[in-house]
This record gives C-alpha cells, structure tokens and sequence, in this order.
C-alpha cells in the first residue's frame, strides 16, 4: 500500500463505497507499516490514502484517530465516516468528513443534540452531492431519545425522533442504524413503531415531511403479507425505495422490493434463477441492497446450496 504496509484486512464492516466517477473509498487494516487503520481510495490518479490512525482529530483537543469504519463517497470526492478519537484515556466516537481533501469534525459524543441531551452514539453516516451528511443516533439527557439527523456545515438538525408522530398514527420509538440519503435531501429508514396501525414500517422524510413507503401487514406483490424489513432500506436520486422484506402466507419467504410512485415491484425472491441454472437460496442473515441513481438493484445471494456459492447481482426492474 501507500506509505508502506500491506493491507491485512478490509475493516469492522467491510462495504466499499462507488460513486459515478468509478471511484472506490473503502476502509482497511495494515500491517508492516507505520500506521494499523485507514481510509483508502482509488480513482482516476490510483491507490492513496485519505485518513490513517494516529493522526490528530480536527475539533476534538488533543485526540487522535483511532480507528475508521467504512467510508460513504459522494459524486465529487467526499467522504463521511464514523472514527474512534482517543483524548489521553478516554475513547469517543465522532462523526468526519473528508471535503476537498480536508478533515473535519461533523459531531461527537458528548456534544449537545439539538432537540436537547447530548449525542451518545451514531449510526453510519451518508453523504449526498450537496455535501450534507444524514445520520441515526442515540441521545442521552431528559430529551429526545434517539433520532435521524442532518448535518449541513457545522449546523446538526433533527429531521425526526422517538416520540414524533407517524404518518399512520403512533410514534416513533427506535431508528434503523443506517439510513439512506439522496441529493435532494430526502432520507429513508427503517423504524420500530409504537400504538400505530403497524408494528415496523419503511418511511421517507423529506422537508420536515415524512411519508410511508411500506408497513407490516401490508400486502406485497405477487401474494403474501409483509412481516419483516430489512435492517435498512435504499434510495434513489428520483425517490425509489428499495428494501429486502420477509413474507407471511406466501410461497416466497424472503425477497426484494422496490418502490416508486407508480408502484412496486417484487425484483428478486428465494428460489428465483439467477443463470446457468443456478437459484437464488439466501440473502443472507442481514439483506441488504443498494440502489443505482436509476433505480438499478444490488443484492447479494448465495445462488444454490449445494455450492454454497456467494454471489452479488444486478437487476434493472422497470415500473409502469
């Protein structure tokens, strides 16, 4: 690598981050160099290093970077990720960005939340081309418990909370720790719900409006009732959802959706051909996917069992 080391492994959670440009940002572990931990990217002018353990914290007086997760990358270059900051004995977590090549502190534990408390801990960040940064976390305080979160500049706001109302009545009661974020600011989540028409749901807020994409016990596609969401969903540029959903009274038990205004599709479902003969036999314990501006779908699979052969495939559904 860089500097000297060889990668030794791809971080705590190992997902890569790809922009339009072709460029990948991804979190890493060295060994043999002068540093155990970093944030790499590769584009256009090849391999280099963006953040590496042990340098100093912009906004956290005497800390360093301990450790990085995995990076989210916009169109233009940057990056937001969540960092460990030691400051002499004590460990705290932060959110960063990397703008035009300079690092800065987006919020920390132990800051003050808008909605009052303190910020006690976050989930994943995501970035959009506008350079804001939208993030789950945990608040601590006679406050708002937990919430979504945007961060323009040094400005943190909360889009929702627990305890807000819900589009099909009810509150909020807890967040999915990831969330996803488009350019024109809408973020979707998934969130556990309390005294409302459905236990769990899909939802979108955008401009302090929060829409429903999907609930519980709804009906899905092709047969069956919702009756599990993935940990968290995806978004496109125009505003399509997709998620990966369990189904009750269906021949299908797992597949993934996606969702526009002008309707839902069922994309791919367990058992379906994947080619040369090979089927779909798992999404994993966790699904997950991921959704291309143009509402294109990536999913992992194990395509048959007796292989056991791990796959990630792509399909470009169309809806009318």
């Amino acid at each position: 690598m860089p500097g000297g080391g060889t990668f030794s492994g791809f971080g705590r959670h190992p997902i890569p981050a790809l922009n339009e440009r072709g460029d990948v940002a991804f979190a890493a572990a060295i060994v043999g160099g002068r540093t155990v931990e970093g944030i790499f990217v590769r584009d256009a002018r090849g391999l280099r290093p963006v953040v590496l353990t042990g340098r100093g914290a912009p906004g956290m007086a005497s800390g360093t970077i301990a450790a990085v997760d995995a990076p989210a990358l916009n169109d233009h270059g940057d990056l937001a990720f969540l960092a460990s900051v030691r400051r002499g004995r004590e460990t705290v977590e932060a959110v960063y960005t990397v703008i035009a090549g300079r690092l800065a502190k987006v919020v920390a534990q132990g800051d003050p939340a808008p909605a009052g408390g303190t910020f006690a801990g976050f989930g994943p960040p995501a970035i959009n081309n506008r350079r804001r940064v939208a993030f789950a976390a945990v608040v601590e305080g006679r406050a708002v418990p937990g919430g979504v979160f945007a961060a323009d500049g040094a400005t943190v706001r909360m889009l929702t909370g627990a305890g807000s109302e819900t589009p099909i009545g009810g509150i909020f009661v807890k967040f999915s720790e990831r969330i996803a974020l488009n350019d024109a600011g809408a973020v979707a989540f998934t969130a556990v719900l309390k005294n409302a028409e459905a236990e769990q749901g899909v939802f979108v807020i955008r401009d302090e409006h929060v829409r429903k994409v999907i609930a519980l016990g709804e009906p899905a596609p092709d047969g069956g009732t919702f009756s599990h969401f993935s940990l968290w969903p995806a978004l496109a540029a125009d505003g399509t959802v997709a998620f990966a959903a369990a189904l009750d009274d269906s021949a299908v038990q797992v597949a993934v959706f996606m969702t526009s205004p002008r309707g839902m599709v069922r994309v791919v479902a367990l058992g379906d051909e994947v080619g040369a003969g090979r089927r779909v036999g798992s999404l994993g314990l966790y699904p997950a996917v991921s959704l291309s501006p143009v509402g294109g779908v990536t999913f992992a699979s194990t395509p048959g069992a007796e292989t056991g052969t791990e796959g990630l495939f792509f399909v470009a559904p169309t809806l009318h």
